[in-house]
């Protein structure tokens, strides 16, 4: 090919480029000879509910070290939450027969036994729907659930530093060195504070200053215990027999076809 034919004028018809009816040639393939992968089934959608709606919600957590062949569908596990910040805490058992260090545990003092697991509940805005597929009267049906937030768990190991936090408090303790500590911590402050200001003045929303409200916030929430149920318990299966029973009333929708283009 010419290098002037990889260019028309601007005057000039495109449909006559040697370039496209070459392209057209090679790639005019019929939409049915394309289709590899066609429909062979179909099946209804319908909308499940929780039974409870005002004050029952459904949250989708994900354990990103954890493989789906070992679910926590039968461990009973510990679980907080703090409401303000939306943090969600489980503490899993830890099988201290494997890749466990008995010495680092008699170097902290403390033999830890569970694992925790922490993350943030972020909404979704609606959208999002959990799906199961049933079958009834010998027909495959889709049942959806809407989803309230999501949380991704990932092991904290905010007991390592409580640990190594109260070690050091005993160690100044007894080296008494509270007043130096006093006059540190004031200079902490002030600088802290400062610096916030400065953020401020040059235009950043927040700052160091917001940082540290927030963490104080979390500090000073208490967490709200929850009840962990497993698939085996008798309100758990109550539950998950009513979201496998939609109710069939037809939804009226008031989106026009033309929306949708």
């Amino acid at each position: 090919m010419d290098k002037k034919d990889l260019f028309v004028a601007e005057d000039e018809d495109v449909s006559e480029s040697p370039a496209l009816d070459e392209y057209q040639d090679t790639n005019d393939v019929p939409m049915d000879e394309e289709e590899d992968d066609p429909v062979i089934s179909t099946m209804p959608i319908l909308h499940g509910s929780l039974p409870h709606r005002s004050s029952q919600s459904l949250h989708v957590l994900q354990y990103a070290n954890r493989p789906k062949s070992r679910p926590f569908d039968q461990e009973p596990l510990k679980s907080s939450i703090k409401m303000g910040t939306k943090v969600l805490e489980v503490k899993v058992p830890m099988d201290t027969n494997k890749f466990y260090d008995e010495g680092r545990a008699e170097e902290l003092g403390s033999r830890v036994t569970t694992s925790n697991l922490n993350g943030v509940l972020t909404g979704t805005d609606g959208g999002l729907y959990v799906g199961h597929i049933i079958e009834r009267d010998g027909d495959l049906q889709m049942v959806l659930v809407p989803v309230d937030s999501t949380a991704q768990l990932k092991p904290s190991f905010k007991y390592i530093d409580d640990l190594e936090s109260a070690r050091t408090a005993h160690t100044r303790q007894e080296v008494n060195t509270s007043e130096p500590a006093k006059q540190n911590a004031v200079h902490v402050l002030q600088t802290a504070a400062k610096a916030s200001n400065q953020l401020s003045s040059e235009g950043h929303v927040g700052g160091l200053g917001s940082c540290l409200k927030h963490v104080k916030k979390f500090d000073e929430e208490p967490w709200n215990r929850l009840s962990w149920r497993c698939t085996d318990d008798s309100s758990a299966q109550r539950l998950s027999e009513h979201l496998k029973a939609p109710s069939r009333e037809v939804i009226e929708t008031s989106t026009t076809f033309d929306e949708f283009a």
